[in-house]
């Protein structure tokens, strides 16, 4: 009696479990039959296909609720199951889309900040250019307007120094002549460097010292020194083509 207790108790749990689950698959298959009609309805419109819970409800309980489902509702199924597939594989789509852009973007954004980067970098050298050649320029034009001056007091600073003089037995009147007329041709080398902002090679010109280079070398130095109460950009340009000059005539001195 006792097992057949257990077994009738066994069953009815069972049967009990059953009803329950054919109950919510009778309330699933009517939520379908009234998204149908709804559907139906309105068109038989893709946006009021199934979607969401409670088409995955259906995924889930299509076994047991296909029975259940006359052809006109399997039907409207596949279509929002269809749907349902398209919209995500669209979504993808977008997504890849999405993604691509965004690398090309940061790829442009890279390029375009590489850019700005060489722009500034070109800007800055633009400045600093135009910042020595303007400096370039008030030398030109300071040296210009004391250029006699110059010349005659470096010709003196040479004739005052024994040591130099006594390596000529030149006339003095004759050597003041050609000291000062060098100094003056060498001025001018100075000065149409200093023009253009750039070294204008003293080779390729027709300028060749007539005294000792040691007298060049004195007279220039000399110069540099009067140029140290320019500012400190005028006096950078300036000495900058004077050591150019006094080291070429340390070169001759050394052939």
């Amino acid at each position: 009696i006792d097992l057949a207790h257990e077994a009738l108790m066994s069953g009815w749990e069972e049967y009990a479990q059953w009803r329950d689950k054919y109950r919510q698959i009778l309330r699933l298959r009517d939520r379908v039959d009234d998204a149908f009609k709804i559907w139906d309805a309105n068109g038989r419109k893709n946006e009021d296909l199934m979607m969401g819970g409670l088409l995955r409800l259906v995924k889930k309980n299509w076994a047991d609720l296909q029975i259940e489902l006359d052809a006109r509702a399997k039907d409207f199924y596949k279509r929002s199951d269809t749907n349902e597939r398209e919209q995500a594989l669209s979504y993808k789509n977008l997504q890849d889309n999405l993604r691509r852009i965004q690398a090309e973007f940061e790829v442009l954004n890279r390029q375009q900040t590489e850019i700005d980067n060489q722009k500034a970098d070109f800007q800055a050298m633009l400045n600093l250019f135009e910042n020595r050649m303007a400096h370039s320029l008030t030398a030109a034009e300071w040296l210009k307007n004391k250029r006699q001056i110059l010349i005659e007091q470096a010709v003196q600073e040479v004739l005052h120094n024994p040591s130099l003089m006594q390596t000529v037995d030149a006339d003095s009147s004759i050597l003041i002549q050609r000291l000062t007329q060098d100094i003056n041709d060498y001025m001018g080398w100075l000065y149409e460097s200093l023009k253009i902002g750039a070294i204008i090679p003293i080779e390729e010109t027709d300028l060749t010292p007539s005294l000792p280079i040691s007298f060049y070398i004195a007279a220039f130095n000399y110069i540099k020194q009067v140029t140290n109460n320019l500012s400190n950009g005028v006096t950078r340009e300036l000495k900058g083509m004077l050591n150019v000059l006094i080291n070429y005539f340390s070169t001759i001195s050394s052939d």
